[in-house]
């Protein structure tokens, strides 16, 4: 990571949640258009939208979802 980048970094993460969901979204939404193909992204939400409605998956809330992340990076940490 180059130095600059680093220095971004390092500022945005003092940023709220907020602005940091908003930042994020915005990279991401540049990686989508940058890649030129939506039909993949498109195709898993419509695969992963069929899954739930059918009941093959259950979704959980936004907090469980952060909290289990939040510990697999614990655990890849140590």
């Amino acid at each position: 990571m180059s130095e600059v980048t680093q220095s971004i970094l390092e500022r945005a993460m003092r940023l709220s949640d907020v602005d940091r969901g908003l930042i994020a979204e915005q990279l991401l939404a540049s990686l989508d258009t940058a890649n030129g193909d939506d039909s993949t992204w498109a195709s898993e939400i419509q695969l992963r939208l069929d899954e739930v409605r059918s009941g093959k998956s259950k979704p959980i809330p936004w907090d469980e979802a952060r909290r289990q992340i939040l510990e697999d990076g614990e655990d890849d940490a140590r």
